[in-house]
C-alpha cells in the first residue's frame, strides 16, 4: 500500500482547468453580520450585490503531488482510497469525480473518498485536471473546534420563511423521523448551535442504536456557511438554521445521522411542528 504525505494547497492553474465544481458565490466581507438577515440572503444576491468567486483547486497537483486529496493509497489493482485535506468536503470531491469520470465510482464517507473503476496511475492523472472549491464551513470541520462559548441567546424571531417549502427530501421518510421537546439551546458562532432535546417518541423499526424514548441527547444541526453566510443552494441548509432560533419547550422533529462523542449531528431539524 502505497501512501503519499500531506501537503499545503496552492491554487490551481487554468492550463490543467478542465472541471469546476459548485462555483459558489460570496459577497463581500461586512455586509452581513447578523443571524436576521437569512432570509434577505438570496434577495441581496438577486439584485447585482457584487461577489466574489472562491478559488478551486486540483484534487492532485501536477506531477502527482498531493492537493485537495491530501493524501492516497491504493486498495487492490483498480480502487484507491484518498484522504481529502481539511477545507474540503469528501462529498464534493466524490460529485466531482462521479462527474468527471464516468467509469469510475467515487464514494464518500467522513473525511475519505473511495473511488473505484481504474488503477491509482489512472485515477491519479485525471485527477490533476478535476478542480474543486473550498468547502463552505461544515459541521464536519467544526466538530474539530468545538467551543461552547457564552453567546447571545437570540430569539424566537421567525425563520418561518422556509415553512412553505418542500424539505421532505431532507427529513426523510417518516420512519426516519424522531419527535423531541427542546430542553436546552447552545449557541456558538452562527450559525453553530448545539441543541439538548428530550426524546418523545421514536421511528418504529428505525430507531439509532443507543436512543430511547424520554432520553435527553444533544443534537448538532449540519448547516454549511461561510463567515455566517448561509449556502443559499443548500436546502439542507435552509431548514437546519432553524435550530438557531430554537427556545425551550419547542416540538421539533429531527432526523439524524452519526454521533460524535456526546453530539449527534442533525441531518434534518424542523421547528415547524412547534
Amino acid at each position: 500500500m502505497k501512501e503519499h504525505p500531506a501537503s499545503q494547497r496552492a491554487p490551481a492553474t487554468n492550463r490543467h482547468t478542465t472541471r469546476h465544481i459548485s462555483g459558489r458565490v460570496q459577497p463581500k466581507p461586512g455586509w452581513f453580520t447578523r443571524p436576521t438577515a437569512v432570509v434577505g440572503f438570496v434577495s441581496l444576491l438577486s439584485i447585482g450585490l457584487p461577489v466574489t468567486v472562491a478559488k478551486a483547486d486540483p484534487i492532485v497537483k501536477q506531477g502527482a503531488q498531493p492537493g485537495v486529496a491530501a493524501s492516497w493509497s491504493a486498495n487492490g489493482k483498480t480502487a484507491t482510497t484518498l484522504v481529502i485535506a481539511s477545507g474540503y468536503n469528501a462529498a464534493d470531491v466524490a460529485k466531482a469525480i462521479s462527474q468527471a469520470i464516468p467509469t469510475a465510482t467515487a464514494k464518500a464517507k467522513a473525511d475519505k473518498v473511495l473511488v473505484s473503476g481504474l488503477s491509482t496511475d489512472d485515477l491519479l492523472k485525471k485527477l490533476q485536471t478535476i478542480d474543486v472549491d473550498p468547502a463552505l464551513d461544515d459541521i464536519d470541520t467544526m466538530l474539530s473546534a468545538l467551543q461552547f462559548a457564552n453567546a447571545d441567546d437570540g430569539s424566537g424571531s421567525s425563520i418561518r420563511a422556509t415553512k412553505s417549502a418542500d424539505f421532505t427530501d431532507v427529513m426523510g421518510e417518516q420512519n426516519e423521523q424522531i419527535s423531541a421537546k427542546v430542553v436546552s439551546v447552545k449557541r456558538d458562532r452562527f450559525p453553530l448551535v448545539f441543541v439538548t432535546v428530550k426524546i418523545e417518541s421514536m421511528p418504529k423499526g428505525n430507531a439509532p442504536a443507543g436512543i430511547k424514548r424520554g432520553q435527553r441527547i444533544t443534537v448538532l444541526p449540519r448547516v454549511k456557511s461561510k463567515k455566517g453566510l448561509i449556502d443559499p443552494e443548500d436546502k439542507a441548509s435552509k431548514l437546519n438554521v432553524g435550530a438557531w432560533y430554537a427556545q425551550p419547550g419547542d416540538r421539533v422533529k429531527i432526523r439524524l445521522e452519526e454521533q460524535h462523542e456526546k453530539i449527534w449531528i442533525a441531518a434534518g431539524f424542523d421547528r415547524s411542528t412547534r
